[in-house]
């Protein structure tokens, strides 16, 4: 396997695409059979639109996707960070990495996302979004937060899923921002709609019920918290209110997970 290191890059101008094509600040796409994918300290503050048609696309802050199924290849995205506004019509989108499609070990460290994203999808198409990263399979995001608004709204019967920090898998991560779907056939989620451990979000989080819609806090997972007064539907995260997340007597004091992340009155 090959390598490929991309560190220290950033992008400050807007980018708009109007036709079919990953999209992301510093790569777009990175498609290639048997290369490791390493991104250290890159980051984006212009903002990034994506106006093409196409639900198999990648838009991201950073980064826009990578298509690699050998075996034993991995991305790898640590201390990465989005401020930008990303807008797309459709895809699969995320304030710092977009899509994925990796059969190795996958892993987005240190990672935060402050820009909203925004996806207004096409009619059909199969849309997904996240804070920090929209679709990735195999991949978990560790140490990851967001504090942007993440909105997708689209119509049609596909299973559109939105999440604030990843789809599949996070731990020790934390979402602050509001996510929402107004559509019938979805899935919402405060962090994860995988599985969330050691995680907790403390921003509202809504979904249009029927269908397959389902509204879940935080996600599935092992000691993960949601605020009870503005998500509802535990599905194995456990209810709390955010007051109980910050400050002196905060859940996650002297936890690995206080390591790395404030719980200071006032903050939130």
């Amino acid at each position: 396997y090959s390598e490929v290191h991309v560190n220290n890059c950033h992008n400050s101008c807007n980018i708009k695409n109007k036709s079919h094509g990953y999209t992301g600040g510093v790569v777009g796409n990175a498609h290639d059979k048997g290369s490791h994918l390493y991104m250290y300290n890159c980051y984006n503050t212009g903002k990034i639109v994506y106006a093409g048609k196409g639900s198999w696309i990648g838009v991201g802050g950073v980064f826009g996707g990578i298509w690699n199924n050998n075996e034993g290849a991995t991305t790898k995205l640590d201390f990465c960070y989005n401020t930008g506004k990303i807008e797309a019509t459709n895809g699969f989108v995320g304030g710092v990495m977009g899509e994925g499609r990796n059969s190795g070990g996958n892993v987005i460290s240190y990672c935060m996302n402050t820009g909203d994203v925004i996806v207004d999808g096409h009619p059909g198409d199969w849309n997904t979004t996240g804070g920090v990263v929209g679709d990735y399979s195999g991949a978990t995001a560790k140490y990851c937060f967001n504090t942007g608004k993440v909105l997708l709204s689209c119509t049609g019967t596909q299973d559109h899923r939105v999440a604030g920090v990843i789809l599949q898998r996070c731990e020790h991560s934390a979402n602050y921002g509001d996510v929402y779907s107004p559509v019938n056939f979805g899935t919402a989620a405060g962090c994860a709609t995988g599985t969330s451990d050691y995680s907790y979000s403390v921003g509202r989080v809504e979904v249009l019920r029927g269908g397959n819609a389902a509204n879940r806090g935080v996600g599935n997972g092992t000691k993960s918290y949601f605020d009870k007064n503005i998500s509802y539907e535990s599905n194995g995260s456990t209810q709390a209110t955010t007051s109980s997340l910050i400050g002196t007597n905060s859940v996650f004091k002297n936890t690995e997970t206080s390591k790395y992340w404030l719980f200071e009155e006032g903050m939130y």
